[in-house]
């Protein structure tokens, strides 16, 4: 699995460290084991889907 540059650097950007770690972690674990979860887009973008990361705090 690969990660677009356009993530790459929208992740170095990040000033919390704590919502870097959750996106990173969705990736490699949640989308990497399944990558059909999420919801679905519609139209143009109808091949991908969609996850949402909560962080609390």
């Amino acid at each position: 699995m690969t990660i677009s540059r356009r993530v790459k650097r929208y992740l170095r950007k990040l000033k919390d460290q704590r919502l870097q770690t959750l996106i990173v972690d969705a990736i490699y674990k949640e989308i990497a084991e399944d990558p059909e979860v999420g919801v679905p887009k519609v139209g143009d973008l109808s091949d991908t889907a969609c996850t949402h990361c909560i962080m609390c705090g």
